[in-house]
């Protein structure tokens, strides 16, 4: 659980979780997500200290677009109620976002 050796110091798993783009269905219309590329039609919103948009394009196979432009926020709460006032996308993580 990380590169250091820190000693005297014990270290335990609390969760595993998936980072995932969240969006206000509204915003589709009548269109579906054909994948992670579509993202790039929407203001995408970042979380101050998280590099997850890279990592998730990557991931997608969509090489290194690098940081996509967007507002920048200090705190997941506020990227959450920024994500439907500027019609933009987040991403999420399973552990803090319910199916509701």
């Amino acid at each position: 659980m990380g590169k250091d050796n820190w000693p005297r110091v014990a270290v335990e798993k609390l969760t595993v979780h998936m980072i995932f783009p969240l969006l206000l269905p509204g915003l589709l219309g009548d269109n579906v997500l054909s994948g992670i590329a579509v993202s790039l039609r929407f203001n995408l919103i970042h979380e101050l200290g998280i590099q997850s948009w890279p990592d998730c394009f990557a991931t997608a196979g969509l090489g290194c677009i690098g940081n996509p432009s967007g507002p920048l926020l200090p705190y997941f709460d506020l990227v959450l109620q920024a994500a439907p006032a500027v019609n933009g996308m987040a991403l999420g993580r399973s552990f803090l976002i319910s199916g509701d």
